[in-house]
Order: C-alpha cells, then sequence, then structure tokens
C-alpha cells in the first residue's frame, strides 16, 4: 500500500484538552516547476533553479538597456508562472562613418543607446539622398544614408541646325528642341525631362540640314533641277552626254547638308583619289583605268600575307579592286605617379591591343582597377594613384569591445571578449589593407551556461549550476523506472540551452537494430533487435578508415523508436601535404577534414591559394597550389644624370643596369660626380617589393658651397661609403 504525506485541509480545535481535526486529507504533493524563462537576447539571466519559489535575475550586457517591468527579479509562483514577464535588453548602436557626413549629433564610433535619434547631414555640394531621421532600435540603426552630389542631367547641346529651349538641368526640368528652318527633325521627342536617375528621358535629337542640287558638266541629275533644294536622305542619279562617261557611278546621297561625293563626266573612266589614309600614306598617284595605288601604314608596313589589301587597281566599273585599310594607331605610355606600369617604359611607342596594369605605391590605390588598352592611338583611359580612404566599420562585438578603433590603412584594431564568454573566431587582431578589407572578420564572444537541474536524473560528470562553455554538449541520466523524454544532447548556444530534458515513466518506447553507417560498425550485440529507450551504440571506422574531424560516433534510442546522434563518416585519409619551397607548412593530421597552413620565408609572399588553408578532402588535398613568389622591386631609371647607380651586393659596389632584379632587402646607392651635390636621398632600398622611399634624387651643380639652399633641401658631397668597388 502506498502512503502519502497529510495535509491539514480544514480546522484545528481543542475541547476539554483533546485536539479534534476535521478535514484532514492525504493526498499526494506535485512539485511546481515554473520552467525556463529564456533566452535572454543582449543579456543573461542570473540563477538556475525553476521550482517554487526560485528567483531569477535578469541582467542585460554592457551599453544595452534593460526594458521591463519594474524589478529585474522574477519568483516562480505557487500557481506555476513566473512574478514577471521575461524583459528585453535593448543593445547600444555604434555610431558609423560616413563620407563627406556628419552623423550630428554624435562623433564617429561613440556608442548611443536605443532609441537615440540622429539627423546625419552632408558636407557642402552634397546632399542627402534620403532626408529621414536614424533611430537606433535595439542594436542597429534604422538605416544609414548616403552623401552625393546634387541631382542633374548633363546638358545635353550642342544641338547642330537647332535650339535648345530651357536651361535648368536638375531633375524634373523639361527642355524643348528646336530645328531651324530647311531642316529636318529626326529624333524620338521634341522635348525631354531630367529623370531622378540623372538621365534625360529622351536623347539630344538630329536638325539634319537640306542639299542643293549640285551642277555636272556635260551631265544632269535625273528629275532634277540644278540648285532645287532636297531633303536630307535623298538619292539622285546621275548621267552624262554621249560619249562621256561618270568618274563615280556610285548614286550620290544627301546627307545632312553634304552630298556623299559629286561625280564628274569626263572621256575615260577615273576611280578618282581613294585617300587620305589615316595612320598612313598611299603610294602612286594614276586614277585611270588600270592603274595600281599602294596602301602603307606608319610604323609597320602590310605584312607580305597581306598584299592583296595592300594594294588597289582601278577597275572598268570606275571603282578601286580594294577599298582603303584602317591603320590602326600606336599609344605613347603616359607617367603615373606613384605607379608601376608593370615592365613599360615611360613614353615608350605601343601597339593598338597593348594592355597596362598599373599597381600603386604603397597606401595609395588605383584609381580605376579597369586595364589600360591602347585603342586606335588613345588609351582607353589613364588612371591615377590616390589615398585610400579606410575600411568600414566592424563593430559592434557583441558581449565583447574593440580595442585601437581606428579604420585607417594599415591600422590594426584587436577583439576582447567579455568575462564567462567564449572567444570565436580566425583570430584576435585584424588590419585593415589598401583594397578597403580587414584581414580578419569580426569574430563573436558566446556567453557560457549553467548546467541545470533534472527531478529525478542529473546530467553525466556535470553538477548542478556548473558553468560550462558554449557549443558543450551534456546528456541526461535519469533513476531507476524513469526514462528521458529527449534523449539529444542538450547543447549550450551562446548562454542558452537549446533543450532541457526532463525524466519520465514512459517505459513502453524500443528502438529496432542501429542503422547501418558505411565504412564503420558499432559495438551493439547483433543477436538483439529491441533496444530500450536511452540505449547507446558506439561506431568505429574500419580498417583504413579515419573518422571525420568533430563528427559524433554515438547513436542513442530516442522517444519515437528513432535512433539519433550519430553523424560519423569514414573516408581514407590523405597522404601528408605538400611541401613549399622558401616557405614552410603546419599541419596536425591527414585525416578528412584536415587543415594544412602556408607560410613564406622573409621577401617572399604566398600566392596560388584560392583558400586561407589546404584541407583533405576525398584523399587530396585542395584549396589551391601554394608557392612562395619572391617580392621584386619596380625597376628604377636606366641612369642617373650626372652621377651614378650601384647596387650593393654582399658589401660590393656593382654598377646599376635596368637589367638587374632587385629582391627585397637589397639596398641602392646614388653618387654624384665631381662638381656636383646629390639632393635627396643617397640610399633606398628594396622593402615586400616596394622602395622605401619614392622621392628619387637628382645631382645638382655646386656652387663652390655644400649646405641647405633656400627650400631647406641638402646638398651631399660625393663621398663613397666605405665598401669596395670592383
Amino acid at each position: 500500500m502506498t502512503s502519502f504525506p497529510c495535509i491539514w485541509t480544514g480546522v484545528k480545535l481543542f475541547l476539554f484538552g483533546i485536539l479534534v481535526t476535521q478535514n484532514v486529507e492525504c493526498i499526494q504533493r506535485r512539485k511546481i516547476d515554473c520552467g525556463w524563462p529564456g533566452p535572454l537576447l543582449n543579456g543573461w539571466i542570473d540563477g538556475h533553479k525553476t521550482t517554487v519559489g526560485s528567483v531569477l535575475t535578469f541582467k542585460c550586457n554592457k551599453g544595452s538597456v534593460y526594458v521591463g517591468r519594474g524589478s529585474k527579479k522574477a519568483r516562480c509562483k505557487k500557481n506555476g508562472k513566473w512574478s514577471i514577464p521575461l524583459p528585453e535588453c535593448h543593445g547600444s548602436c555604434r555610431v558609423p562613418y560616413v563620407f563627406s557626413m556628419n552623423f550630428e549629433p554624435y562623433k564617429p564610433n561613440d556608442f548611443e543607446e536605443h532609441g537615440s535619434i540622429a539627423n546625419p547631414s552632408c558636407c557642402n555640394g552634397l546632399v542627402r539622398k534620403d532626408t529621414k531621421s536614424v533611430f537606433c532600435t535595439n542594436g542597429t540603426w534604422t538605416h544609414v544614408p548616403t552623401c552625393e552630389s546634387e541631382s542633374k542631367c548633363r546638358w545635353p547641346g550642342p544641338l547642330w541646325n537647332g535650339l535648345i529651349a530651357g536651361e535648368k538641368t536638375t531633375v524634373g526640368s523639361v527642355l524643348t528642341f528646336v530645328c531651324h528652318a530647311d531642316t529636318t527633325f529626326k529624333g524620338e521627342h521634341m522635348s525631354s525631362y531630367c529623370m531622378r536617375n540623372n538621365q534625360w528621358s529622351s536623347p539630344l535629337p538630329q536638325c539634319l540640314a537640306k542639299c542643293r542640287v549640285p551642277s555636272i558638266h556635260y551631265g544632269e541629275y535625273k528629275g532634277w533641277s540644278e540648285r532645287e533644294f532636297v531633303e536630307h536622305g535623298t538619292v539622285i542619279e546621275p548621267t552624262c552626254h554621249k560619249g562621256l562617261f561618270l568618274s563615280d557611278k556610285r548614286p550620290v546621297t544627301c546627307n545632312n547638308g553634304t552630298w556623299t561625293h559629286e561625280p564628274r563626266c569626263i572621256s575615260e573612266i577615273d576611280c578618282g583619289w581613294p585617300g587620305p589614309l589615316s595612320n598612313g600614306w598611299i603610294l602612286g598617284h594614276e586614277t585611270t583605268v588600270g592603274s595600281v595605288i599602294y596602301y602603307r601604314c606608319h610604323h609597320n608596313s602590310i605584312p607580305d600575307e597581306l598584299v592583296a589589301a595592300g594594294k588597289a587597281e582601278c577597275l572598268e566599273n570606275g571603282q578601286w579592286s580594294h577599298p582603303p585599310p584602317t591603320c590602326l594607331g600606336h599609344c605613347r605610355v603616359p607617367s603615373i605617379w606613384f605607379a608601376n606600369l608593370g615592365g613599360f617604359r615611360e613614353n615608350a611607342d605601343m601597339e593598338h591591343g597593348t594592355v597596362i596594369n598599373p599597381k600603386c605605391c604603397e597606401h595609395l590605390v588605383i584609381s580605376d582597377t579597369t586595364p589600360m588598352k591602347c585603342q586606335n592611338g588613345t588609351w582607353t583611359h589613364i588612371p591615377k594613384c590616390v589615398k585610400q580612404i579606410g575600411c568600414k566599420w566592424l563593430g559592434p562585438l557583441w558581449n565583447g569591445y574593440i580595442g585601437n578603433a581606428g579604420t585607417e590603412v594599415g591600422n590594426t584594431i584587436y577583439f576582447d571578449c567579455n568575462k564567462l564568454t567564449t572567444f570565436k573566431g580566425e583570430s584576435p587582431y585584424s588590419r585593415c589593407l589598401e583594397n578597403g578589407e580587414w584581414t580578419f572578420p569580426l569574430p563573436q564572444c558566446l556567453g557560457q551556461c549553467r548546467v541545470p537541474s533534472i527531478n529525478k536524473g542529473n546530467f553525466r560528470g556535470r553538477a548542478e549550476n556548473e558553468a560550462v562553455e558554449h557549443g558543450t554538449a551534456i546528456e541526461a541520466t535519469c533513476l531507476k523506472g524513469r526514462f528521458v523524454n529527449d534523449v539529444r544532447p542538450a547543447v549550450c548556444n551562446n548562454g542558452t540551452w537549446n533543450h532541457v530534458p526532463r525524466c519520465v515513466t514512459d517505459k513502453n518506447q524500443k528502438c529496432g537494430s542501429p542503422p547501418e553507417i558505411e565504412n564503420a560498425v558499432h559495438d551493439g550485440p547483433s543477436d538483439v533487435n529491441r533496444f530500450e529507450l536511452g540505449a547507446n551504440v558506439t561506431y568505429t571506422c574500419i580498417d583504413g578508415y579515419t573518422k571525420q574531424v568533430d563528427s559524433s560516433d554515438i547513436a542513442k534510442c530516442a522517444r519515437g523508436s528513432r535512433w539519433v546522434g550519430a553523424t560519423i563518416t569514414c573516408s581514407k585519409p590523405c597522404s601528408a601535404p605538400p611541401n613549399i619551397t622558401n616557405g614552410y607548412r603546419q599541419f596536425l593530421g591527414v585525416s578528412e577534414g584536415s587543415t594544412a597552413l602556408y607560410y613564406c620565408n622573409e621577401g617572399f609572399t604566398l600566392v596560388g591559394m584560392d583558400q586561407l588553408y589546404m584541407e583533405c578532402r576525398n584523399e587530396t588535398w585542395v584549396g589551391g597550389n601554394p608557392v612562395c613568389k619572391q617580392s621584386i622591386c619596380p625597376p628604377l631609371p636606366e641612369k642617373l644624370q650626372n652621377g651614378q647607380i650601384f647596387k650593393i651586393e654582399m658589401n660590393k659596389l656593382l654598377p646599376f643596369n635596368p637589367a638587374m632584379t632587385i629582391e627585397h632587402g637589397k639596398t641602392i646607392l646614388f653618387t654624384c660626380d665631381k662638381g656636383h651635390g646629390l639632393m635627396g636621398p643617397r640610399y633606398v632600398k628594396c622593402v615586400h617589393g616596394q622602395w622605401s622611399n619614392l622621392d628619387l634624387p637628382e645631382c645638382s651643380r655646386l656652387n663652390n658651397t655644400v649646405g641647405l639652399n633656400k627650400q631647406s633641401r641638402f646638398f651631399e658631397v660625393n663621398v663613397l661609403p666605405l665598401y669596395e668597388k670592383k
């Protein structure tokens, strides 16, 4: 017989010294649990018990604002509910840095509380595309506007043979196109308005002029009178008197006030002069039937295989056998300050189609990354080397902070996490590169969890209220006669458990045989096909195969008669990762998923990698072909006027020539001839492919005085250092 504790539900009375009671009931007490109220975003919950009378304290991260009903403490009441609902922790916002904008009334990189309002303004000459106020909402600004030049369209003119009515070119402005008398309007519309994308709604039309029918000696134009006006595009046909021939039998067309050509009536057939030939010349002067002329381009004659196209003969139909060719012009290599032109010499003559990829010196970036291309005597564009503005701010770092807050090129910031959090990221440091990118992304500061209590059970190997790291998995076990309602491991996820299991009395659920996993076997009995709820088996890889990194090898019989938890993958390992010349590698294993890092010796740069590391996949190392490439500096001028250039090699001076390769760490010495002094640096050093000083020196004539000149620049007399010259 089961006994239960008794409680008083009625009145107690003493009569004549005797205790008289009423309504004494013996009932089974039920343990009341309010359940876990979390998670609390941007904060944490202090406490772990959830039974009647337990108290939890809600706390917000540094910089976050507490939003809740009065007290920050909640008590579990007898009705199974908490005394106050879960509050909110509204995160603060970091004031961004926006080029050419003041984020008023705040300063860049400062933290402002939830609910703060900013009214950004743009610098002179710029306007905001969005004029709405910006609000800080739980750690994020509602939007970040941009500054841009006042929205205008470019002036579409001039309109030849016509005029444009209107002056304004701002968005919404309308221009009207009017053609002069005796011209033909050709276009989409008579007017155009400036749209929001700074483009006109209709392109500029044409006002095409009429032509007068020309005179032709000893001939006429069929159906037309001399000096008669005809519309643009009109075609007239010339004829000659008997016994004469047309010098050009092509139709004559009116093209915007001008005839395409004006033939003559001649006694013998003449093909006319085919020139001029742009970027070339024509050999020969006869133009009658049977005459031969030759086409020639500047810089190069037409190749032998194109001889047929390099000459033309006047045929009996009055046409040349071949039209003039196109002579594509050459381009001169331009001067781009602080740029390496990849081996191309300034002012050198380059053929049509030549491509140059300029590279800027350290701390500078190219204004246009598109390669320069020579197009018939003109470069498609000539970029400049300009200063890098910087990188975008990486923050905020929740549950941590960022030190040395700056976004300039070359600046290094560091990341630090608050106590009771776990750092998760590629590096605790990150540096702003010249391309505007950070070397490493923003990490995470992941909160720890407290091991919860479990009625009629415990968590294997863990003590109640013990603090564990993010990502820790714990397994629940129950007392005899009870079973875990969810056998999945409870995993700590940034301060909150993915679930909290309970111990229940359900005895009837069982699992069949564990699932088969390729290239793996389990340790469960082979003659049993019914497993109790909560039973587990462990998988191991067969000979010749290894377990993939971070995969689980335990399967557990869970509610619903299903096996869960096993994620093991067995695969063949890789051989050792490839070696690298002028560098070294680091790796901890060769199983599936293992990684190998590569590093280069000083003076060499790592190239050929598709990602930050090599990875073992399907018995092969993937991720690129790592190579340590020697750092070479760009070429120097061939010579120093009134002076000499030497390369310092093994304490010896070697006369410099442009064919020399200047590696990382090598030094160049400049000296001047007798009677001249050095103005500028005496030495420059090659450092990781760039010169230590971009201002090259000059040798200037001395006026019997060595010292400072008016511009405070100095001269040095010609004194060689203690190196052996050979």
